[in-house]
């Protein structure tokens, strides 16, 4: 069994905060040994009174319909920035990216500087998120799930999906089980 494996070695774990994987990593390292720090990727909704007037009126004034989307991008990447700028941390042993096409090229530039090697995972296919084909040189290590991806690029690796093991296991006879996100368009695959 791999507890304690990485006792003493410290990781950054950059994760979406999408349906618990940054609780979900955090344990599942933490497990194994390492102390773990979290940033996470941050979707803003509400962009206030000042920004919601100026998106109208360059959508209708200009024509731009992007400006919401970029807004709250740059938030988001202020927001992981401050964050990491909090963690009093001198140096890491290991930086994990997971889905880094939502973490600035900044961000990644900062923790390739303080972690000993920079790895990132793209759990799903490079063509669902393409802004992933500019942030794979970053890492000393990409890995992918998606095989037919493996074609697209020398550097990329192949890697399995993951899952948590603290899910608890009815306590049902069941022939087959399914644990994952749930999205309406899966049911019928399933």
């Amino acid at each position: 069994m791999l507890r304690n494996e990485f006792k003493g070695k410290t990781i950054l774990v950059a994760v979406p905060d999408f349906v618990g994987f940054p609780e979900g990593f955090k344990l599942g390292l933490e497990a194994l040994g390492f102390e773990v720090y979290v940033l996470k990727n941050y979707e803003y909704s509400n962009l206030g009174l000042k920004n919601s007037l100026i998106h109208v009126c360059k959508k209708i004034f200009l024509g731009i319909k992007t400006f919401k989307k970029e807004k709250r991008k740059q938030l988001d990447y202020a927001k992981q920035l401050d964050d990491f700028e909090k963690i009093r941390v001198f140096r890491f042993d290991f930086a994990l990216f997971i889905r880094p096409d939502l973490f600035s090229t900044a961000l990644i530039e900062l923790a390739k500087k303080k972690a000993n090697k920079v790895v990132a995972y793209q759990w799903d296919g490079l063509e669902v998120y393409p802004k992933i084909y500019s942030r794979i040189d970053l890492f000393e290590r990409f890995f992918v799930f998606d095989f037919n991806d493996l074609t697209k690029d020398k550097k990329l690796l192949p890697l399995t999906n993951f899952y948590f093991d603290t899910i608890k296991q009815a306590e049902t006879n069941i022939d087959a089980y399914f644990v994952g996100y749930y999205k309406a368009d899966r049911i019928e695959n399933l």
